[in-house]
């Protein structure tokens, strides 16, 4: 099956195969405990930030279908949310404080 050599499969989540293990352990401890995340994205060799991306905030989730992704919800009553592109953050703070989880 392709997807097993394109992703890391974690507790029943798909995560792109260059996702460092930290980033991915915070945004599962992130999703099952519920806690509202602020993650900014930029450019994983440099560490510089992306000019055009704010950085996006909410609770992490999984997409519906055979291979779920990591999605950002917005808010505690949202449904659905923007897949998270894992392989692509430099930071992750938590919302409430600002203290950094992750920083590259």
């Amino acid at each position: 099956m392709q997807e097993e050599n394109t992703y890391n499969i974690i507790d029943g989540t798909y995560y792109h195969m260059s996702t460092l293990p930290e980033v991915i352990s915070i945004l599962e401890h992130s999703r099952q405990t519920r806690t509202r995340i602020v993650i900014e994205y930029g450019n994983v060799n440099t560490g510089e930030a992306w000019k055009d991306a704010t950085p996006n905030r909410g609770f992490v989730g999984r997409s519906l279908g055979p291979v779920k992704i990591p999605i950002l919800i917005r808010t505690s009553r949202s449904w659905d949310g923007d897949g998270i592109l894992d392989h692509c953050i430099i930071e992750i703070r938590k919302s409430l404080g600002g203290r950094a989880l992750y920083k590259l």
